[in-house]
């Protein structure tokens, strides 16, 4: 219970860094969490990924 509730915590103080964060540094953020976070990190990648392959 309190490794969920800790998760949580990072998740909402750190949200608006990981949107700052380039995809690069959310793979490698990614490593170090698990779960359900690494698939939001992930997809926060692609997001990112598809965005820089429109503007170029």
């Amino acid at each position: 219970m309190a490794k969920s509730k800790s998760m949580a915590k990072i998740k909402k103080e750190d949200l608006a860094a990981v949107k700052r964060m380039t995809p690069s540094e959310r793979l490698k953020l990614a490593i170090g969490l698990s779960g359900f976070s690494v698939k939001l990190m992930k997809a926060g990648a692609e997001a990112g990924k598809n965005a820089a392959r429109k503007k170029s």
